[in-house]
């Protein structure tokens, strides 16, 4: 668990590995956050290949660029097709010492100034969605639609499932990944997610446990916040193994502070 925070954002992240009977060796997730000088954040998850090489080589790999090259500033939209082309060409980059198979990971990413003007990037189907608590009512929607080869339009592998990413960071399919612009208002959350939550808590279920969550959070002092979002995070967790969710899971959170009645 990670827990970040300043006066305009406070960031929580969780990873936990599969579950036994453990379909491989190492969490093949990886995920993190970061603060930006200028008052923003960053914050990213990824979900590398288990069907590929080094899975977990892969994701860290990507995950690491994707954080590294936005150290001074919340990045433009440009900025962030040059950071997951760059995580593509950095996942190759990390296998080329271990081995000649290819491997692959999914990334979201979140990049967020201190206004709360920001760009979500993707590639594969690990999601973002944002938590609108100022909304009437309330509502929570993705921000990202997976690269999957049903809603691509693409055939599917013979051993493979529909559902299925069919673009991946690692196989040359930065060219392919989507970056869009929103917005986040004082008091709403962004999630970011991995299958092992997303394709395991119903979507209803999810929704109303992060407004049920965010609802909680006006007012509330920096500590008081992490503890609520670190909960919301165990909790999705929690949900997923409960629907049977033998995969790692691995979520990152930010909320957006400046409610006028927030607390430091």
């Amino acid at each position: 668990m990670l827990s970040l925070a300043n006066v305009h954002w406070v960031v929580v992240t969780t990873r936990v590995a599969a579950s036994s009977p453990r379909p491989h060796v190492r969490c093949e997730d990886a995920i993190g956050a970061a603060l930006l000088p200028d008052g923003g954040c960053a914050l990213a998850v990824a979900d590398g290949v288990g069907s590929g090489a080094l899975g977990d080589v892969c994701s860290a790999a990507a995950l690491a660029h994707s954080l590294a090259e936005c150290v001074l500033a919340a990045p433009r939209a440009w900025q962030v097709h040059s950071i997951l082309a760059g995580a593509d060409a950095a996942v190759r980059a990390a296998l080329e010492p271990h081995t000649c198979a290819r491997g692959a990971t999914t990334l979201v990413g979140a990049w967020l100034d201190s206004q709360g003007a920001g760009f979500v990037g993707h590639c594969g189907d690990s999601r973002a969605y944002l938590a609108r608590i100022g909304a009437s009512p309330p509502r929570m929607h993705r921000l990202t639609q997976d690269h999957s080869y049903r809603n691509l339009g693409l055939p599917t592998p013979l051993a493979g499932s529909p559902d299925d990413p069919a673009r991946m960071l690692g196989l040359g399919c930065c060219d392919a990944s989507d970056v869009n612009e929103f917005r986040v208002s004082p008091g709403d959350v962004v999630l970011l997610c991995t299958d092992g939550v997303h394709a395991h808590v119903p979507a209803d279920w999810l929704q109303g446990s992060v407004l049920q969550a965010v609802g909680r959070l006006r007012g509330m002092d920096l500590e008081g916040a992490a503890e609520v979002l670190a909960t919301l995070a165990q909790s999705l967790v929690a949900h997923a193994r409960l629907h049977r969710s033998r995969d790692d899971a691995s979520i990152a959170l930010a909320w957006r502070r400046g409610l006028s009645n927030d607390a430091g």
